[in-house]
C-alpha cells in the first residue's frame, strides 16, 4: 500500500487553490447567518459550485449532524471534481486518451481496490458501485463543462432523452459482481457513442470516478496531477508559487504567502486577487482549474496579474520551485515562562520540527506549554500519533477500525520517564479536525493537557492514497475509522474542550481564547512542586 494515512485533508496545500472540498478542509470557526443557506443556494443555481460548498460547509460547521448540509456538500464536491477533471489536460491526455480496453481495466481496477480497502465492506458491493458510476455519468451530462469538451453539437433534448433511458435501462440492472459490472459499463459506453457521438472511455471513466465520489465526502478518483499533489503534500514539499489562495465573493484571493516562496520574493501579498493567470482570466466558474495553472514543472515561469486593495493591477512573473511547508507556524516564550506552539497541520516532517520548537523554547525557560490546534485541518495520522506520543509516558493513543487486518489495532506508547512532562494546554476549535483530533483527544482523555475553546469538528476517519497501476492516477480512500482513548467515536462528535471559549472572530486567532490559555497555565504552574 502506497501513500500515508491520513487523518484528514494535507496539511495546506500552498500555491494551489483551496477549495474547501467538502469538509476535508473545515472553514474557519465563526457563526454563520441563517441567511446563508439561501445564498448557497443561489450560487449553486448560477453553477458556481466551489463557493456554494465554502458556504455550506461553514453552515455544517454550525450543525455538523445535519444529513442535508452533508448531502449537499457531497453534490458541490462531485461537481467540483467533475469540473476540474474535464478541465484537466493531463487528465484528458493520459486518462481520457486510453484505449477502450484501458479503460475498461481502469474500471475493474477501481472496484477491485475500493472492495478489498474500503472501511465499510457493505458499502462496496457491485451493484452498489456501479448504479454509483451510472449517478455519476449521468450527472456529467448535465454539466456545462463536460457537455462543451465532450458533447458538441448534441442537441439537448437528444441528451435528455439518453439520461432518461439510463435510468430506465441500465438503472434497475441487478448486477452480481465485478466482471458484470465491467460488462454492463461497456454496454452503456457503447450506447452512448452511438446515441451521443461520446468516446467510450469517457464513459467508462465517468464510472470509476463515481465509484469512488459516490462513498463519501473524502474518498476520491485522483487525476495523475491530483496524485502527485497528495504525495508532494504529504513530505511537505510542494512545486509551485508559495501561494494558498481561496474563492472569496466570486474572487480569487490570495489568503497565505509562504515564507521565501516565489511569490513572497516577488512581493505578492496577502488579498491580493489574482486577475489573470498566464493572460487567461481568473473568473469564480473557473476557478476550480486555477490549482492547474498555478502549479507545474519545477522551472516553469508562470505569469499573475495580481491586484492588491486600493491599489493599479500589476504583472508578476514567477518561476515554479519546490516550496517546503513547515507545519511549526510559531514557537515564542510568551509571559510568565509560558511557551507557545501552533500546528497549521501534521505531514512527515511535523514531529522533527515540534521537537526543534520546544528544544529552543526549553533552552529560554519555558515551564508550560500552549499547543494551538485552532483551524488545525489534520493530515498525516502517523505524524499526529508520533506527536502525542511525545507528551505521553504509558497511555493509549488512539484505536482504529477498518476493513484491512492492519488497521485494527490500538495505538500506545510506553516510554515512562522519557516522556515529556511539563504541564500543557491545547487550544481547539471548530476548525480542529481529523489528525489534529487524535492530539486532543489522546492528552485529554490521558488527563495530560487542559483543553480551550470549543468542540472540535469531528472527523474520525482515516484516507490513504493508492496509486492504480492500469493508469497514472489513483484513489484516496477512506481506509478506517479512529476512536479515543475511551473508545468514543470522533466523526460527528468532535472532541468537547474543559473550558469553552467561543471564537468571536473570522478567523478564531482571537485573544480571548490565548487569554484564558494564559490564567489556566499560570494555575497549572502553581500546582507544580
Amino acid at each position: 500500500m502506497v501513500g500515508g494515512q491520513r487523518g484528514g485533508r494535507p496539511a495546506r496545500q500552498w500555491g494551489v487553490v483551496v477549495l474547501g472540498l467538502a469538509c476535508l478542509w473545515p472553514a474557519s470557526a465563526f457563526a454563520v447567518p441563517v441567511d446563508q443557506l439561501r445564498r448557497a443556494e443561489q450560487l449553486e443555481r448560477e453553477g458556481l459550485w466551489s463557493e456554494a460548498l465554502e458556504v455550506y460547509e461553514q453552515l455544517l460547521l454550525e450543525d455538523r449532524r445535519s444529513p442535508e448540509l452533508r448531502e449537499r456538500c457531497r453534490t458541490c464536491l462531485r461537481r467540483v471534481h467533475l469540473i476540474r477533471r474535464h478541465r484537466d489536460a493531463r487528465f484528458q491526455r493520459d486518462v481520457l486518451g486510453l484505449p477502450l480496453p484501458q479503460a475498461l481495466a481502469v474500471y475493474t481496477e477501481v472496484l477491485s481496490k475500493l472492495q478489498a480497502n474500503y472501511v465499510d465492506r457493505t458499502l462496496v458491493s457491485p451493484q452498489r458501485l456501479f448504479h454509483q458510476g451510472l449517478e455519476e455519468f449521468a450527472l456529467a451530462l448535465t454539466d456545462e463543462t463536460f457537455r462543451r469538451e465532450h458533447l458538441k453539437g448534441i442537441d439537448a433534448a437528444i441528451v435528455q432523452v439518453f439520461r432518461q433511458r439510463l435510468r430506465e435501462d441500465w438503472g434497475r440492472r441487478p448486477v452480481a459482481d465485478t466482471n458484470m459490472a465491467r460488462d454492463l459499463v461497456l454496454d452503456v459506453a457503447l450506447a452512448a457513442r452511438r446515441a451521443l457521438q461520446l468516446k467510450p472511455t469517457v464513459t467508462v471513466i465517468e464510472f470509476a470516478c463515481g465509484a469512488c465520489q459516490g462513498l463519501d465526502e473524502y474518498t476520491a478518483y485522483l487525476t495523475p496531477g491530483q496524485l502527485q499533489a497528495e504525495y508532494e503534500s504529504d513530505n511537505g514539499d510542494l512545486v509551485g508559487i508559495g501561494v494558498e489562495v481561496q474563492v472569496k465573493d466570486r474572487k480569487l484571493i490570495v489568503t497565505q504567502i509562504a515564507p521565501d516562496s516565489p511569490a513572497a520574493v516577488a512581493g505578492v501579498r496577502k488579498q491580493d486577487q489574482i486577475l489573470r493567470i498566464d493572460q487567461r482570466r481568473v473568473d469564480a466558474a473557473s476557478s476550480e482549474v486555477a490549482i492547474d495553472q498555478l502549479r507545474g514543472e519545477a522551472g516553469t515561469v508562470v505569469e499573475l496579474e495580481v491586484v492588491s486593495p486600493g491599489q493599479a493591477p500589476r504583472v508578476v512573473r514567477l518561476v515554479r520551485q519546490a516550496v517546503h511547508l513547515p507545519t511549526v507556524a510559531e514557537a515564542r516564550l510568551l509571559e510568565n515562562d509560558v511557551g507557545y506552539v501552533r500546528l497549521l497541520g501534521f505531514q512527515k516532517s511535523t514531529p522533527h520540527e515540534l521537537d526543534d520548537a520546544l528544544l529552543h523554547l526549553r533552552s529560554q525557560g519555558m515551564r508550560v506549554l500552549i499547543l494551538d490546534l485552532r483551524g488545525n485541518p489534520g493530515g498525516s495520522f502517523q505524524a499526529a500519533v508520533q506527536v502525542a506520543s511525545r507528551f505521553l509516558a504509558d497511555a493509549v493513543i488512539v484505536s482504529t477500525q477498518g476493513q484491512v487486518r492492519a488497521y485494527n489495532r490500538t495505538y500506545e506508547v510506553h516510554q515512562g520517564m522519557n516522556a515529556l512532562d511539563f504541564p500543557m494546554v491545547v487550544l481547539v476549535d471548530r476548525g480542529t479536525a481529523s489528525a489534529a483530533e487524535v492530539v486532543a483527544g489522546a492528552l485529554k482523555d490521558n488527563n495530560r493537557a487542559t483543553l480551550i475553546g470549543e468542540t472540535t469538528f469531528g472527523k474520525g476517519s482515516i484516507q490513504c492514497v493508492l496509486p492504480l497501476t492500469s493508469v497514472p492516477s489513483g484513489i484516496r480512500l477512506t481506509l478506517a475509522q479512529f476512536f479515543s482513548p475511551s473508545g468514543q467515536g470522533y466523526g460527528g462528535q468532535g472532541v468537547s474542550p474543559h473550558i469553552v471559549v467561543a471564537a468571536t472572530s473570522m478567523s478564531g486567532m482571537d485573544d480571548e481564547a490565548l487569554t484564558v490559555a494564559l490564567q489556566e497555565a499560570a494555575r497549572l504552574m502553581a500546582m507544580r512542586p
